[in-house]
């Protein structure tokens, strides 16, 4: 299974500005592919996802939508958000027998 994120922004966006440096940090931790997508240049892109609002964060997962989370966030509720959305697409673990 394919997972990536996408951080919704644009340039002018000042809330985007100082969401950024968390979604990044947050990526970096969790392992997780990320892009940052400008609305201004991949319109489409935005209308396909229904961001309406920046910035935005979205949980791809095999071109599936799992979750997304709009506002400049605590990088805390920012984790929990993206550890939901993992967990949401994550085979569940099975038990090993011993030999």
């Amino acid at each position: 299974m394919s997972c990536e994120a996408l951080f919704f922004t644009a340039p002018w966006c000042n809330p985007c500005r100082q969401a950024a440096p968390i979604f990044s940090e947050v990526m970096r931790e969790a392992n997780l592919p990320s892009t940052i997508v400008d609305v201004d240049l991949t319109p489409d892109l935005a209308d396909r996802f229904g961001v309406e609002r920046l910035p935005t964060l979205v949980i791809v997962s095999d071109g599936v939508l799992r979750g997304s989370l709009t506002g400049s966030r605590p990088k805390a509720e920012v984790r929990s958000f993206v550890d939901s959305a993992l967990g949401e697409v994550d085979p569940p673990v099975l038990p090993t027998v011993a030999d």
